[in-house]
């Protein structure tokens, strides 16, 4: 009887040891999982973080795809690329340390992999659907009349469609400064205030229009050139005036740089309106309208691919984003009356390429020295219209 009593009770004590191992196993296990789950969205979060701030791209993307699809992990930036490059490094030696101490799950990064280069390639097609919707466009830049009756001085002008191309200025000017030299449909840039208004009074002659600047008696520092855009004026000559009868550039007949009033009233339409953007207050939608630093991949892109700005009827594109464009007007007011020299500041509007949500909003406006020329600096021109004539 005892010896039953004793079996029994060793049998229950071996069957609670084995319970206990299985829980702890299967408890365990469920841990391992979260813990697994939790490190593999990390990762993915990081990695989504490198994206967005151009640090890797499509080809990194294609590299980790291949690998797992093989049941690889391995590190998407290569040790050559990191060692000439800063930034590289240091998230190459963070993404390591995933691969090395996580436990990642292969199978959802590759899911994860797949859907975003599905998302890019979606993208893709429709900038190139763009493309073939607006390549005529390109070859007829135009000149398109916006409504007075909201703009304070009452009078009526007319601006450009894009910015200046870099085909436009090369028509012109003969040479391309531009540091984004990938297609002529790309926005002029490396330009400077000097240059600008000489590109300005060459295509008011081209279409027997007198010229708005007066700047035939200037003399440019060696190495320098309007052509190159990079003109600037010689020490002692502080003088450009204005080819109008009162001297005021609004009055002038040729094409010109707008007044900052005229950016304004151009970035939101002719509509008097507190809107972040013309198109309104969602930043989410800058995307389908400007290319800035969240999309533009650093470097500029053709004029008229993304959604304009309609006002009656006519497209106004790039007004967000791509290049910043310069304006006519002087940071400091006493310079307005024209005495200034090389190294006084434009005012500019609109934003570029490199730049934020906020920094391309209707309301921001930056500037640069006179003799700037920037790699996201561009122009728009505009033109007063002769309402009698009109």
């Amino acid at each position: 009887m005892k010896r039953n009593k004793l079996k029994a009770i060793v049998v229950s004590f071996l069957f609670l040891i084995h319970f206990y191992s299985s829980s702890c196993f299967a408890i365990s296990n469920e841990c391992e999982a979260l813990l697994s789950k939790q490190e593999t969205s990390d990762f993915m979060s990081y990695l989504g973080q490198l994206l967005d701030l151009q640090i890797i791209g499509e080809k990194e993307l294609l590299r980790l795809r291949d690998d797992l699809t093989q049941g690889r992990l391995r590190n998407p930036i290569y040790g050559k690329e990191a060692r000439i490059n800063s930034a590289l490094l240091i998230h190459q030696s963070e993404i390591e340390e995933y691969i090395e101490k996580a436990n990642l799950n292969k199978l959802n990064i590759l899911v994860w992999v797949e859907k975003k280069l599905y998302d890019r390639l979606k993208i893709f097609e429709k900038r190139e659907e763009s493309k073939k919707e607006t390549s005529s466009h390109h070859n007829r830049i135009a000149f398109y009349p916006l409504p007075s009756s909201r703009l304070d001085t009452g009078q009526m002008f007319e601006a450009m469609s894009t910015p200046v191309t870099q085909k436009q200025w090369i028509d012109l000017m003969g040479k391309n400064p531009s540091r984004f030299q990938i297609s002529l449909d790309h926005p002029v840039e490396r330009v400077n205030w000097f240059s600008a208004i000489v590109f300005a009074n060459k295509l008011s002659l081209q279409n027997g229009l007198a010229p708005a600047y007066k700047v035939s008696n200037m003399y440019w520092k060696p190495g320098t050139s309007p052509s190159l855009g990079n003109a600037d004026i010689k020490m002692g000559q502080v003088l450009i005036e204005i080819n109008a009868p009162d001297g005021d550039i609004r009055h002038a007949e040729g094409y010109r740089l707008p007044t900052k009033k005229e950016q304004t009233y151009l970035l939101m339409g002719g509509k008097k309106s507190s809107n972040t953007f013309y198109f309104g207050n969602n930043t989410k939608d800058l995307e389908h309208h400007a290319w800035y630093v969240k999309n533009s991949e650093g470097t500029t892109h053709p004029v008229a691919e993304l959604k304009p700005l309609l006002v009656d009827g006519h497209a106004f594109y790039d007004l967000h984003g791509n290049v910043w464009e310069l304006s006519d007007d002087w940071c400091d007011e006493n310079s307005k009356n024209r005495g200034h020299i090389s190294t006084h500041r434009k005012i500019m509007s609109g934003g570029s390429w490199d730049s934020d949500d906020f920094q391309t909003s209707a309301a921001m406006e930056n500037n640069v020295p006179a003799n700037y020329p920037g790699d996201s600096v561009g122009f728009r021109l505009v033109r007063t219209i002769d309402m009698d004539k009109y």
